[in-house]
């Protein structure tokens, strides 16, 4: 084999190893609500935005590019979420990324009648995503119980 095939290979088996490498520390990010920052209504459609904190151990920083998905009670879906503001979190610290949840009225609605026809009123909100990190896809799923 060339020198220059031997060194191709090599590059190409170092930028294979940095992308996984990269990958392997994307997955170790950890998402946890901060908490409501505001409401307000485009038109009749609530609008809540809130924060997400994402934490990052490794030793690698990272971009959250953007993230989209949507919130779930009981099943019905009861919001769409969405950032395109990108975030910065270093090494070993974390960040908050805004989120805006634009509410289904009908989805709202649809929990509600459930509720009232004898499922309780227990809810199991459920906030299923994915955030472009670094250029990768990395799946978010956050439960909570509210008796």
């Amino acid at each position: 084999m060339h020198t220059l095939a031997k060194t191709a290979l090599a590059a190409g088996a170092i930028i294979a190893l940095t992308a996984f490498s990269k990958a392997k520390a994307a997955g170790t990010l950890n998402f946890y609500p901060e908490g409501v920052r505001s409401i307000t209504l485009d038109g009749i459609t609530p609008i809540i935005s809130l924060g997400l904190v994402i934490q990052n151990p490794s030793s690698s920083s990272f971009q959250v590019k953007s993230l989209v998905g949507n919130l779930s009670a009981n099943g019905f879906i009861i919001g769409n979420v969405s950032t395109y503001q990108a975030v910065t979190v270093r090494a070993n610290s974390q960040s908050v990324l805004v989120l805006n949840v634009r509410l289904s009225i009908l989805g709202i609605v649809g929990d509600i009648i459930k509720a009232f026809n004898g499922e309780g009123v227990q809810q199991i909100m459920t906030f299923k995503a994915w955030a472009n990190v670094d250029n990768y896809s990395a799946p978010i799923t956050i439960s909570y119980k509210i008796p």
